[in-house]
């Protein structure tokens, strides 16, 4: 058997070198699939988790306002008197109140996933919308003895353009939050000023605040802010997300601030005084806003 020569087996060599290179780039790539297999099996695990835990939550919030109508209303077909005719009746219109917002809520999420959000732009009264947003929240916070203090910039001279239905959205779901999360006999502020060339709205409460860890999720969908919110005080969890998407579509932004739990919380949003011009040519909602929030004014 003849024996190699230098330039052949520097030749084998490099060949032999070059199998190696290929065999390890081929197990890199199998550990890369492998893992990417892995972690798509989580996401689709946890996508599948919340699907669950969210379908069971949307029949619970279904359910609930229902269960309450029926039985009312099996209450009043018994000829019941005048005291019970007057608390079926208000329990009757807010639990379907409760109701009509959660399926309005929904179809709006549905919009903003779709990317079919539009903006009917026009002059707005800043002040007229902050005002008419806290009397919707006004007799929720009388009942548990909530205080509302108001600091409102009339923004004399100037005459900005936005969606009024829209922001006054915005405003309602910041006010019914810190209505819902603030415990009886405490307080909330909201305020409004022209900073610069936008105006800023804040609302803060003496709520239950939130962990400094939790700060960053709570625009996300679905996400409750604090464990065992949902079950607790209600909800979907779409309200804060739906809120930075309106405020988004005008072109402003939304951020939140608190020290910790039980320490309250403030949302600030700041709005420039007018949307851009690719909004204001925006064509209008394929769904008649009368037709998803009858109920926005109207009073708890």
């Amino acid at each position: 058997m003849a024996i190699p020569s230098e330039p052949e087996r520097d030749a084998l060599t490099a060949e032999l070198e070059e199998r190696r290179r290929v065999e390890e780039s081929l197990r890199a790539q199998v550990a890369e699939h492998e893992s990417l297999l892995k972690t798509e099996q989580a996401a689709r695990m946890d996508a599948e988790r919340m699907a669950e835990h969210l379908f069971a939550t949307l029949c619970h919030e279904l359910r609930s306002p229902i269960q309450a109508v029926l039985g009312w209303v099996r209450i009043l077909q018994r000829n019941p008197g005048p005291e019970d005719t007057k608390l079926g009746l208000e329990t009757i219109e807010r639990n379907s109140l409760a109701q009509a917002r959660l399926i309005s809520d929904l179809i709006d999420m549905s919009w903003i996933v779709a990317g079919k959000l539009r903006l009917d732009v026009q002059p707005i009264d800043y002040e007229k919308i902050v005002n008419e947003a806290i009397a919707t929240v006004h007799a929720a916070a009388v009942a548990r003895n909530i205080s509302i203090d108001k600091n409102l910039d009339p923004l004399t001279g100037l005459v900005p353009r936005g969606d009024p239905a829209r922001l006054q959205q915005v405003v309602w779901n910041l006010l019914d939050n810190a209505v819902k999360f603030t415990p009886d006999g405490g307080g909330i502020r909201i305020s409004l000023e022209r900073v610069s060339s936008h105006v800023e709205l804040r609302v803060a409460d003496t709520g239950v605040g939130i962990e400094q860890d939790l700060l960053a999720h709570v625009f996300e969908r679905f996400r409750s802010v604090e464990a065992g919110a949902k079950s607790r005080y209600g909800g979907l969890g779409i309200g804060l997300a739906i809120v930075k998407s309106i405020v988004e579509a005008h072109g402003g932004s939304i951020r939140v601030e608190s020290a910790g739990e039980g320490k309250g919380t403030t949302f600030i949003v700041e709005l420039p005084l007018t949307v851009s011009a690719a909004a204001e040519k925006a064509p209008p909602r394929e769904l008649p806003r009368d037709e998803v929030r009858p109920h926005r004014r109207q009073t708890r």
